[in-house]
């Protein structure tokens, strides 16, 4: 035969519904559970201290390294890069010492008030029900001390009855003697099992109420908890990507100037505020003055300003294009219609047209000079224009630059 199973009334789940049984099952397992959601507590505040340390830390050594020096020798559009990266670590040293002091004050804070306000209120539910059951507990062992010594005297009782129809004479009289004695011990006996009985009845009707109102705080207490830590929790991540937010907006700041950056622009930046001229010093030239080539005087002269024009042919770096960042990919610059976009310049960059290679004049040799010549020749200037330069080569040509083929 099959047994059915009665179902209780359809009720909602609660610690007032499912915490009883026998000898009083359900109170450990529902004081663990505040003990344990007391523990959790503690736990997580400790994870939000570390947590707000790690940020302070991480913040002063940034700032820390802000105060190092970056490109103190660079200039040009570098230059105006390495500035930007490190203004903006700065930015994000400050934006972390920030995050530190905001996890401090609405995460660690809080949540240590509200967990004094939960011990508070668990301690004063849990030191009532704690008295109680106490009693309760020992009412109970009264009862079954009293009962047993009840019963033993009742058997006492039947023994002695049994035995009074087997025995005659002076047994007899001595058995009636212990019957009389054990009946009036029982009457005290089931006196005090009666009196224990009716406390421990009052203490258990005491007790369900108590346990019942216990078990109902414990459960407000744990939904308070539970609702408070996802709260928490949920600011927490917020906190923590408010930072992630900033330092890539801090890193979309870096990228925005290394793409204003110019390698060629550099390089020429460079030539013009640094270059020494194109002027290549010759060896000097033989002179032999016994013979009288030339006299002492032109012959120092001619020695320094005899020189060639460099024109060297550069071939293209096959490193500096492979080697180069690929466009910002941050969200602002998909859309080929923001103005962000436009100031990026994501249209093909089209190079200067070369000009053609201009062939230096045959040049006299020295020797040749006539004294007057000579003197000419000293007195020139060195060239004030400089290279073209593009696709990372330059051809020297005179006192003009001629773009690389």
């Amino acid at each position: 035969m099959t047994a059915t199973t009665v179902e209780g009334p359809a009720v909602a789940l609660s610690f007032a519904n499912n915490f009883w049984g026998k000898d009083d099952a359900g109170v450990g397992p529902l004081l663990e559970r505040m003990h344990a959601a007391k523990q959790t507590c503690d736990e997580l505040r400790s994870f939000y201290s570390a947590r707000a340390s790690i940020e302070d830390e991480y913040s002063r050594k940034m700032l820390s390294l802000c105060r190092k020096s970056l490109g103190s020798q660079e200039a040009g559009s570098l230059k105006s890069s390495l500035d930007t990266v490190r203004g903006e670590v700065e930015s994000m040293a400050k934006q972390h010492q920030s995050i530190a002091v905001q996890m401090k004050t609405e995460l660690e804070e809080p949540l240590a008030a509200f967990a004094g306000s939960m011990k508070e209120r668990r301690k004063i539910v849990q030191y009532g029900i704690e008295k109680i059951l106490k009693t309760k507990i020992q009412q109970t062992q009264h009862v079954n001390k009293t009962r047993d010594r009840f019963e033993q005297e009742c058997l006492k009782i039947k023994g002695y009855l049994a035995q009074g129809h087997m025995v005659m004479g002076q047994e007899e009289r001595k058995n009636k003697a212990k019957l009389e004695k054990t009946q009036i011990s029982v009457a005290t006996s089931n006196t005090e099992y009666e009196n224990a009985v009716k406390a421990l009845e009052d203490t258990t009707a005491r007790w369900n109420r108590e346990w019942k109102a216990a078990a109902d705080k414990f459960q407000d207490l744990e939904e308070e908890r539970l609702d408070f830590t996802k709260s928490s929790l949920w600011t927490f991540a917020n906190v923590s990507s408010t930072v992630c937010v900033s330092d890539d907006a801090s890193c979309e700041k870096i990228r925005l100037s290394l793409e204003k950056m110019d390698v060629e622009t550099d390089i020429v930046g460079f030539i013009k505020e640094r270059g020494t001229g194109q002027e290549i010093p010759d060896p000097p030239k033989y002179i032999n003055f016994c013979r009288g080539d030339i006299n002492d005087t032109l012959s120092e002269t001619s020695d320094d300003d005899s020189y060639s024009v460099a024109q060297f042919p550069r071939s293209i770096n096959p490193a500096f294009r492979t080697s180069s960042p690929q466009p910002s990919t941050y969200e602002s610059h998909h859309d080929p219609n923001s103005s962000l976009a436009k100031d990026l310049g994501h249209k093909e960059t089209t190079l200067p047209p070369s000009r053609p290679v201009i062939p230096e004049a045959p040049r006299k040799d020295i020797g040749s000079l006539s004294p007057r010549q000579l003197m000419q020749q000293s007195s020139r200037t060195p060239p004030k224009e400089y290279h073209n330069y593009r696709s990372g080569g330059f051809i020297l040509q005179g006192s003009k630059y001629a773009a690389a083929g």
